[in-house]
């Protein structure tokens, strides 16, 4: 089960009118998705018996060590990955297309990582190893090639905090793909 979306170190958050991430065949028995408590510690039992990537902020942070006490074979999930309006803050709204490229860069690094690690038959200890592998791809990539030293730092500095902080809990042998 793929699960990209927003959430915190309690809850991910279930999909609103205007994103058309319709997540509600998989989760039955949850009546309302659109809410910013979809998916917490009450209902974690949802993902028993699943294999996750939980693309989500703080997922690894409370969430994947629980969702694996309440029966998931395997949980990936990551820290705070900064794609809102923190990293303005940080870095001022004339680099805000810093956040762009960020959302870019992630989204480029799961894609490719999940259809290579399906391709491959990978397991779950696997696929943290191929997303640790495209993110330094991706990081040699853009200090070598992106033009200003301050916006290349800084996105490779949060690609590097990307792929330190997620962390796989539960059967790591598991295969993505049922055998």
């Amino acid at each position: 089960m793929i699960f990209l979306g927003h959430g915190r170190s309690d809850c991910l958050f279930g999909a609103n009118s205007n994103c058309g991430f319709l997540v509600s065949p998989f989760f039955e028995g949850i009546s309302n998705y659109e809410n910013d408590n979809f998916i917490h510690r009450e209902n974690i039992s949802v993902f028993s018996g699943k294999k996750v990537f939980c693309l989500s902020c703080n997922s690894a942070d409370g969430l994947g060590k629980l969702a694996v006490q309440k029966g998931a074979k395997a949980f990936i999930g990551f820290g705070d990955i900064p794609t809102d309006n923190e990293v303005l803050a940080e870095v001022g709204k004339r680099l805000a297309f810093l956040i762009a490229r960020l959302k870019g860069e992630i989204n480029w690094i799961v894609k490719k990582s999940l259809v290579y690690s399906i391709n491959n038959n990978h397991n779950f200890f696997q696929l943290v190893d191929t997303v640790r592998l495209f993110t330094n791809f991706r990081i040699n990539e853009i200090i070598l090639t992106h033009r200003s030293l301050r916006q290349r730092r800084l996105l490779a500095d949060y690609l590097y905090n990307f792929k330190n902080d997620m962390a796989l809990f539960g059967d790591g042998n598991e295969r993505l793909l049922s055998e």
